[in-house]
């Protein structure tokens, strides 16, 4: 269950991913009654109105179960179908590196209008413990400086319902119109988070 408070600001291209599964943020009672009645509740903000960085928090409640919803997550088709941005996601590796602890190296390639970018991250996916994060890899060439975050999921607000909490850092490394970033980051989030809850809810 959320617990009421202040909402904790929220961006696709990635919070700080944590070196343990992330905590819920506290949220308004209007932001919790948005997230029961089946909304996405998201922001994205900017370090300043003149940064690269952005960070953004997105939240979900699913009527699915947990392996239906990472299930979503963790598919590189269900990451292309859900975005019009995503042109190809590519999983490099995957490779169990303990008990419960998978990790992957992907490719993602994003084109909005004529902009294009390509980026490379590693992730740690726990499935134990519900949760994944990812961070940039350094030892590719990135069309963008930096990115990081996290997905995670929690308890809903009855024993049918999930919460999909989605955290994320990232730092473009240049000024992008607009238009742009509110496809590669509004838009594109909010599309991913409703097509991970309509596809886990259908079974």
């Amino acid at each position: 269950m959320i617990r009421p408070g202040t909402v904790l600001l929220a961006l696709l291209l990635a919070a700080p991913a944590a070196a343990a599964r992330p905590t819920l943020p506290e949220v308004s009672e209007d932001k919790l009654t948005k997230v029961q009645e089946g909304q996405v509740i998201l922001q994205a903000v900017h370090d300043d109105e003149d940064s690269t960085w952005a960070t953004l928090t997105g939240l979900v409640e699913i009527e699915a179960t947990e392996d239906e919803i990472w299930s979503i997550i963790t598919s590189a088709d269900h990451t292309v179908a859900a975005s019009k941005a995503m042109k190809e996601c590519i999983v490099h590796r995957d490779d169990e590196v303990a008990p419960g602890h998978r990790q992957l190296e992907v490719t993602y390639r994003v084109q909005a209008g004529l902009e294009k970018v390509e980026y490379h991250v590693l992730r740690d996916y726990f499935p134990t413990e519900r949760y994944l994060q990812w961070v940039i890899d350094q030892s590719k060439d990135n069309d963008i400086a930096w990115t990081e975050g996290t997905y995670s999921t929690h308890p809903g607000s009855d024993d049918d319902h999930l919460l999909l909490l989605y955290t994320s850092r990232v730092d473009t490394g240049r000024k992008l119109p607009k238009w742009l970033e509110e496809d590669l980051t509004n838009s594109s989030l909010k599309r991913y988070l409703k097509y991970v809850k309509t596809t886990a809810e259908a079974g």
